[in-house]
């Protein structure tokens, strides 16, 4: 798990699906500036009175070969649908842990990085990056 460091906090990961077995992974688009640290994602678990949920885990199944992801604490703002109950919460920031890539120094192309989050209730969501550093 070359380059990812863990911080314990808050998560929501509703933009990440679900998934109950092997299957390809839903690829999320990035362009980040070279060797800049740059969110790629914020990370929140809330119930329906903003509360966090509890912390979460994340692995690696695939490093980026061009850089490293690390793990950060943040103010985000939740995006939940309009229909979901918690969208009360997408008004105002709160305690988040976000994605973070940084590419090598002088890199200038194509990344990607896989990912696995297993929520506080043990739902798993995966997901793929690919990242334009420019």
């Amino acid at each position: 798990m070359r380059g990812l460091s863990l911080v314990g906090a808050a998560f929501l990961c509703c933009a990440l699906p679900a998934v109950s077995g092997a299957g390809p992974l839903r690829t999320y688009e990035r362009i980040v500036p070279s060797g800049t640290a740059q969110p790629i994602f914020p990370l929140l678990f809330l119930s329906p009175d903003c509360k966090s949920m509890g912390p979460a885990s994340l692995g690696l199944l695939r490093s980026p070969r061009y850089g490293r992801v690390t793990i950060e604490k943040g103010q985000d703002y939740p995006v939940y649908p309009a229909a979901d109950p918690r969208s009360v919460c997408n008004v105002r920031k709160l305690p988040s842990q976000r994605i973070v890539y940084t590419s090598d120094p002088g890199f200038v192309g194509e990344d990607d990085v896989a990912l696995e989050v297993v929520g506080p209730y043990g739902v798993v969501y995966r997901g793929r990056f690919h990242i334009t550093v420019r």
